[in-house]
């Protein structure tokens, strides 16, 4: 993590992204990394199609950007790649949330006997549980929310790790919902409680698979 303070403006922080020339970035331009400039995104990995060094250190508006990655680079599982190639089709933003209450619909019910502290999720704006069990070196999961759009994100979730083994669990990383192209639906607040979601759901993986 890198953080600046320039003068009169507001401390500025950027993140290296493990996506190669990408970044993740908070306020306004602060540098130019590789010839692209850190440009006034909130919470989404982007980068610049041109290089804007002359408005370095400038409050400025925002600049045309495009979500670059490729797939295999993400760890995804196959039902999870299957589904942000979907996403990254969609046109508009507005279907693409429309997908998500779609996914919440369809996420089958979660026993209300698993819905406890132990399965919550942490960080979230709204409640949601993850469950996982185990079956043979497979994990299978099970989500709830009280949100419909925050149920849609656990269906997602739930559908692309089910039936997959903790490995390639935990290959899976957080950027692919940028690449899906809904990060930008969502809150910023949203979007940190996907990233704890997946996290939880790590985490519950890894716990089955180390026990004995």
């Amino acid at each position: 993590e890198i953080s600046s303070e320039l003068a009169g403006g507001p401390r500025i922080v950027w993140l290296d992204c493990p996506m190669s020339g990408t970044v993740i970035l908070f306020g306004i331009i602060i540098a130019s990394v590789g010839g692209l400039s850190v440009t006034q995104q909130q919470h989404r990995a982007f980068i610049c199609q041109q290089p804007h060094t002359s408005l370095m250190g400038q409050r400025v508006a925002m600049v045309s950007c495009s979500a670059t990655a490729d797939l295999s680079e993400l760890g995804l599982t196959p039902a999870l790649e299957r589904t942000t190639h979907g996403l990254r089709l969609v046109p508009d933003q507005k279907l693409r949330y429309q997908q998500l209450l779609f996914f919440a619909q369809k996420l089958g019910p979660m026993d209300p006997a698993l819905q406890v502290e132990a399965n919550k999720v942490p960080g979230c704006l709204s409640t949601v549980y993850v469950h996982a069990t185990l079956d043979g070196d497979k994990i299978n999961f099970q989500g709830e929310s009280d949100s419909q759009l925050t149920k849609g994100l656990a269906a997602l979730l739930v559908n692309g790790l089910t039936g997959c083994t903790n490995e390639e669990i935990q290959r899976v990383r957080p950027e692919f919902i940028q690449v899906a192209g809904l990060a930008q639906s969502l809150t910023p607040g949203r979007n940190s409680g996907f990233i704890n979601m997946l996290a939880k759901m790590k985490q519950q993986a890894a716990a089955l698979s180390a026990s004995p």
